[in-house]
């Protein structure tokens, strides 16, 4: 949620699974670039191989960027 700061996010949690809920702000294809990078980012200084993104009710996974 620190990564986006930017844009409204609320946190909701259930057993193990977390999920960041985020309100896109200002031009909608910047705003969805800049929060996908905010997860790359994420994924790749927590170690962590994929993750869930649920967009405009379809469902994606994202794996870690692979180092350059």
């Amino acid at each position: 949620m620190q990564r986006l700061h930017d844009f409204p996010t609320e946190l909701s949690e259930s057993g193990d699974v977390c999920a960041v809920e985020v309100t896109l702000v200002g031009n909608p294809d910047r705003a969805v670039v800049q929060v996908l990078n905010g997860v790359d980012e994420w994924l790749v200084e927590h170690d962590l191989q994929s993750v869930r993104v649920h967009l405009d009710e379809h469902v994606y996974t994202l794996s870690a960027p692979r180092p350059s």
